[in-house]
């Protein structure tokens, strides 16, 4: 079971596990990854931790909801 792999991974890496995780290898509904979720790409994954946020340009402070902040997991 892929979600008890991923668990695993990031109980390793020593970040606590969401329990609403979910798992995505197809990331066109973007918008829909949220923190806590991990991504699969090929066979690395990467647990996100937020969406970044806008500095500069007069936008201080507005959330990039296409732009994840991720940590490797494997």
């Amino acid at each position: 079971m892929l979600e008890a792999r991923v668990a695993k991974l990031i109980a390793e890496s020593g970040r606590k596990v969401n329990p609403k995780m979910k798992v995505y290898d197809d990331t066109s509904a973007f918008m829909d990854i949220d923190s806590g979720d991990v991504v699969m790409l090929e066979e690395t994954s990467y647990l996100i931790s937020r969406n970044e946020i806008e500095i500069g340009f007069g936008m201080d402070g507005d959330p990039k909801y296409w732009v994840k902040r991720g940590f490797l997991l494997s």
